[in-house]
């Protein structure tokens, strides 16, 4: 469950819902894994800060995105700047306009545009019904250092692009059921 969601997450992250962006990517313009991860690194903290408004009303000022959402967001925030070029880079290869465009357009307006499309698009796409195990994944994932989180999702997704991981993915059914918790706290649950 928590690589299927942050598949989803990361999916949005790289399918950025602007009218200007492809979203098929052909083998020419694929991203290497520095600007997968630059991309990630820099459209993170405004995921949590728009995933954290929209579930906030279903969790309830208890959960972990409604406690430290805005904290987590700030810590990533440190990083966003320093992969800027990279996430840079990243969106020019997927951008579906003129190259000269993008090099006449001011980074401080490309990066307005880019993170608001990233935040509208996961956000759109996030259903109330999720926002209990999105708020366990981040919380586990919370303690990782910025890095090591955009180069997490990056190695998922590098991973998930494979067509054998496509296709294992798409037949996939898991050996065992696990019963749904009960109340969808959204809380982790602990063996200790």
């Amino acid at each position: 469950m928590a690589s299927r969601m942050i598949q989803c997450i990361a999916a949005g992250v790289l399918s950025v819902a602007l009218p200007t962006m492809a979203t098929a990517q052909t083998a020419k313009q694929c991203l290497t894994p520095k600007e997968a991860q630059g991309l990630v690194s820099f459209a993170l903290p405004d995921v949590i800060t728009s995933i954290s408004s929209k579930c906030a009303p279903s969790l309830g000022p208890d959960s972990f995105l409604s406690r430290s959402g805005t904290d987590l967001a700030g810590r990533y925030r440190v990083v966003a700047g320093t992969s800027w070029p990279s996430a840079k880079l990243a969106v020019r290869k997927f951008m579906d306009t003129d190259v000269t465009f993008l090099n006449n357009l001011p980074d401080d307006a490309l990066k307005g545009i880019l993170t608001a499309g990233i935040s509208t698009a996961i956000v759109k796409d996030v259903k109330t019904t999720q926002c209990g195990d999105i708020n366990r994944i981040v919380q586990v994932l919370a303690p990782l250092p910025a890095e090591n989180m955009s180069q997490l999702v990056g190695i998922v997704l590098e991973l998930l692009s494979r067509p054998p991981a496509q296709a294992a993915v798409a037949k996939t059914k898991s050996p065992f059921s696990i019963c749904p918790q009960a109340g969808g706290t959204g809380k982790p649950v602990t063996t200790k």
